[in-house]
């Protein structure tokens, strides 16, 4: 990573705290990549489906 990036990174992470999580990091869009990286949280996929096994 940049030297810019990660001295930014650095700086917000030492700079968050309970309440000030929601304005200094982007919780919604980490869990949204953590989960889609792992195959959930995928538009279009109706995970409230039945699911059938052969």
């Amino acid at each position: 990573m940049r030297a810019d990036v990660q001295e930014a990174t650095a700086r917000r992470f030492s700079s968050a705290a309970e309440d000030n999580l929601s304005a200094t990091v982007d919780l919604d869009g980490f869990r949204h990549d953590f989960l889609e990286a792992h195959g959930f949280d995928v538009p279009g996929v109706d995970y409230d489906a039945d699911v059938a096994f052969r």
